[in-house]
């Protein structure tokens, strides 16, 4: 009977254990660093997850313009993706900085990624965002999946960093980034997909379904040995 109670449990975790979140933070005047509340909420977003792959735009020239076929790579496996939009792989200046190591995308007006393969987690680094009043909205699956004010209008101090991370329910193909300009460009980089819920391995369904089994075998032993009482 214990042994029974386990596998119902073990099943019903594994049912139960996707959950949407959204991780936030913002550093107003980092210096050029990964710091402050935005990096915080990087680590608590890659906490979340049990794999996860990173395009860093390390692998483009500087200048290249977009589209760019990406390719996040890590223990989530080697994922591909393209994004469109204006903008080019750029090293630091006029208040952008790459959060690793030399190269993050600039982008000067709305971007958009399609996956290869869906993803349930993803999240970026910005920096200089809405310093001169752009605000930056990002949308998941064309607005079927949420669309998130990250920034208002306001402007910010020259050179911050934020951190947005989401993980879904639902499969995530396609993400936009909205509000960057010409004349308030956004930097984007350390772009990091992922997996919130381990996915059962073969043997692991197969001891579920053999552990259903005895269940019912079990219930139909009880309920004859009940007719037999009666």
């Amino acid at each position: 009977m214990v042994r029974l109670g386990l596998m119902i449990a073990v099943a019903m975790s594994f049912a139960g254990s996707a959950e949407a979140a959204t991780f936030y933070g913002y550093t107003a005047v980092p210096n050029g660093v990964v710091s402050g509340d935005a990096k915080a909420a990087h680590d608590a977003f890659v906490g979340s997850l049990i794999t996860s792959s990173v395009e860093d735009f390390e692998s483009f020239a500087v200048g290249q313009a977009l589209p760019l076929a990406l390719s996040f790579e890590g223990s989530a496996g080697t994922v591909g993706a393209t994004v469109t939009g204006p903008g080019a792989v750029r090293e630091a200046f006029s208040g952008l900085f790459p959060t690793s190591p030399s190269r993050e995308l600039y982008a000067t007006g709305d971007l958009s990624i399609a996956f290869a393969n869906p993803t349930y987690a993803f999240g970026f680094y910005a920096t200089d965002v809405s310093d001169l009043g752009a605000a930056l909205t990002v949308t998941f699956n064309d607005g079927a999946s949420g669309s998130y004010q990250v920034t208002s209008v306001s402007g910010r101090p020259t050179g911050n960093l934020l951190f947005f991370g989401i993980t879904s329910d639902d499969a995530i193909s396609s993400v936009s980034f909205k509000g960057a300009k010409v004349t308030d460009g956004f930097g984007f980089d350390d772009l990091t997909i992922g997996t919130t819920a381990a996915v059962p391995e073969p043997a692991t369904w197969a001891m579920f379904i053999s552990g259903f089994g005895l269940i019912g075998g079990a219930m139909r032993r009880r309920e004859k040995r009940s007719l037999k009482l009666a």
